[in-house]
């Protein structure tokens, strides 16, 4: 199972998405756990782009390393080869169902069901980055506990 997060330039949320995700599933293992694999993308990415500072500050925060990240554009080839995209927003959703028509396409929020979406930390200071993670952390782990719970159906 592949799940790709989604955001803009691949440098903020779909890479702290990815980590947290990550991070989840290796404080969760179980058969299902390891048959899933994320990843990240952005729609607009310059390939190669390190990720933000401020993202990398806020997941250091949480134990973890942005540090070997570069961005990916999305392309209609990455998302087919997805099971799961998780968008973060329903904007960037719409995006990617028109770039891969066909594909599993559902905002972050939407498939952890929480309300509303997660917005773009890009220029904003520690807390805003840190806000994020926050949610980011939650909507993560809601997200991988339903993946998971829907392997074993």
């Amino acid at each position: 199972m592949r799940v790709l997060f989604v955001c803009s330039g691949n440098t903020c949320r779909s890479p702290m998405a990815q980590a947290l995700a990550g991070a989840w599933l290796a404080d969760h293992p179980d058969r299902d756990a390891e048959a899933i694999d994320v990843a990240s993308a952005g729609l607009v990415a310059y390939p190669g782009q390190a990720a933000s500072p401020g993202a990398a500050q806020a997941m250091a925060a949480c134990g973890l390393s942005l540090a070997d990240h570069r961005a990916v554009p999305l392309t209609p080839d990455t998302a087919q080869g997805a099971d799961l995209i998780l968008a973060m927003t329903e904007g960037h959703a719409r995006a990617v169902r028109r770039l891969a028509p066909g594909a599993r396409v559902e905002s972050l929020c939407a498939y952890a069901g929480a309300p509303g979406e997660v917005a773009d930390p890009y220029g904003g200071d520690a807390a805003v980055y840190a806000a994020c993670a926050r949610q980011l952390a939650d909507l993560t782990a809601r997200a991988m506990e339903r993946l998971r719970a829907e392997g074993q159906r």
